[in-house]
């Protein structure tokens, strides 16, 4: 799973072993913030610099509901937690390029919205109004790749992509931008798995899932 299904009757079936509890580390907005710092998006490091929810902010973009209402009534009233979810599944899908129908298919099967493919076509739009840094993080880091013949994390990892004169090349230009995003966020990940397997050897490893490390 990219992340564990919000149903709550499957939530319910994850249990630690017994005599034990989940210890979870889940790095908050990681591709967000790391879309943040590759690509230098004036709005990113703002919203950053001061604070903010970027994707309550994309869900009042997108909406037209006030920032600080979706923040005051996203953790208890159903409507203004759609609208958050819906900024979130906005701001994670475009940062890599995601389209309209693939990102109507994502909100439904991944985060239990509905929207017809003419919101999500607006959320998209919306998305790219704001984030002029990251589109232009796109186009750069797809000619990066394509004059090098690969695309780098920020630990070095390289994947070579060669697939660039298909019919598909869109897939390949896409993994050129996930990279240094998604595998720069692998990179973290396994290195944090590292220093808590060195400094709390009594804890016993679970799983990840994504951005998430979970221990016994």
């Amino acid at each position: 799973f990219h992340q564990t299904p919000k149903n709550k009757a499957y939530r319910r079936l994850i249990v630690p072993p017994e005599n034990k509890a989940f210890i979870v580390a889940d790095v908050d907005s990681q591709e967000v913030k790391l879309m943040a710092c590759q690509s230098k998006d004036s709005k990113l490091l703002e919203i950053y610099a001061e604070g903010l929810n970027p994707h309550a902010l994309i869900g009042s973009k997108i909406s037209g509901v006030p920032y600080d209402e979706i923040m005051e009534g996203k953790a208890t009233e159903e409507y203004f937690a759609t609208i958050y979810s819906a900024g979130k599944v906005t701001n994670l899908g475009e940062n890599y390029r995601m389209g309209a129908r693939t990102l109507w298919l994502n909100a439904h099967t991944s985060w239990g919205l509905t929207p017809t493919l003419e919101e999500t076509r607006k959320w998209r739009a919306g998305w790219i109004e704001e984030r002029k840094g990251a589109v232009r993080f796109w186009k750069a880091t797809i000619e990066l790749a394509k004059d090098r013949g690969y695309a780098e994390t920020l630990a070095g990892r390289r994947f070579y992509l060669h697939l660039w004169n298909r019919k598909d090349s869109w897939k390949t230009e896409s993994t050129a931008i996930m990279v240094p995003i998604q595998g720069s966020g692998a990179d973290m990940k396994y290195l944090a798995i590292a220093c808590i397997r060195r400094q709390l050897p009594e804890l016993s490893f679970w799983n990840e899932l994504h951005d998430e490390i979970i221990w016994t």
